[in-house]
């Protein structure tokens, strides 16, 4: 018979038999004091942030209920004053039927916001400002385009319409405008207008065109006064049918050097004895100048 035997495990097979041992470590008392300094720090921060948090919501409440706020907290009289201030021609008139109150209408009840963009969908106002000057009084301030030229088309019934073409190139019915000064104004030619909404979409490329009319317009007024037509088909080229020459050509750079040259020729042709008409001026050619004459 034989006899069953036990394996006993030997000691330290496992790590739960390793004896360990440990040591306290001690902390200074300026590790103690950085790490409380730590602890402050991160806390104020904290605390500095949701401060922070909070006025932000704050703010973003008290600009979403703003206008129901001073409504509740502001007396609301009646409008009884409405001041326009323009740097251009439109009638007070004009504004008024424009923006059409209610009778008796409070003024922190008026819509300034609606009255603006109405105002400014009229592209002879370039930008609109209005405002509520308590206790009653409701403000506009317009700035106006200044027109350049002017254009005949047919409306959507065929009906003739003048236009005024704007510095900027903004096409639009005139509103103001005394008969003399729109008379003064060359016509464009060579564009193509499309519609947009519920007028004409800009005209690209008007600001060189822009800046040799309004410099024409103060330096040489005779020479400008007799200008009938601008034609605009082969911009850069700019070409100005006159009463006194056919045609006028300048080139896209130094205006004010080209009309200088362009006045010596004309006061030339005016001389009652000098027996010389000039049929066509190209300036663009620099001091070359092709100008072919034609005596009379």
């Amino acid at each position: 018979m034989s006899a069953k035997g036990t394996k006993k495990k030997k000691a330290g097979s496992s790590w739960r038999g390793i004896r360990q041992s440990a040591r306290q470590v001690k902390v200074s008392r300026f590790a103690k004091q950085r790490y409380l300094k730590l602890v402050c720090r991160t806390v104020a921060v904290a605390v500095l942030l949701a401060a922070l948090g909070g006025a932000a919501w704050g703010a973003f409440r008290l600009i979403e209920e703003g206008s129901k706020k001073i409504t509740s907290i502001i007396p609301s009289s009646p409008v009884e004053i409405i001041e326009v201030v323009t740097d251009g021609v439109i009638p007070e008139e004009w504004v008024l039927n424009r923006i059409d109150l209610p009778d008796e209408i409070p003024l922190m009840e008026v819509d300034i916001h609606a009255i603006k963009n109405d105002i400014e969908r009229h592209r002879q106002v370039r930008r609109a400002v209005v405002s509520r000057r308590l206790p009653n009084k409701l403000q506009i301030q317009m700035e106006e385009r200044m027109p350049m030229m002017r254009l005949a088309a047919r409306d959507t019934e065929g009906r003739r319409a003048n236009l005024l073409v704007a510095e900027d190139g903004m096409v639009y019915q005139g509103v103001g405008y005394n008969r003399s000064f729109l008379a003064s104004l060359p016509y464009i030619s060579g564009v193509q207008l499309r519609r947009e909404g519920g007028g004409f979409r800009r005209l690209e490329g008007m600001e060189p065109v822009a800046e040799l009319l309004g410099l024409a317009r103060s330096e040489a007024p005779d020479t400008y006064s007799s200008w009938k037509e601008v034609s605009c088909r082969d911009l850069p080229l700019i070409r100005i049918r006159s009463d006194e020459i056919s045609e006028i050509v300048f080139r896209n750079e130094d205006f004010s050097e080209q009309l200088k040259r362009l006045q010596s020729l004309v006061l030339y042709q005016r001389r009652e004895m000098s027996g010389i008409h000039y049929d066509r001026v190209d300036l663009s050619l620099g001091r070359d100048a092709d100008v072919p004459v034609s005596a009379h």
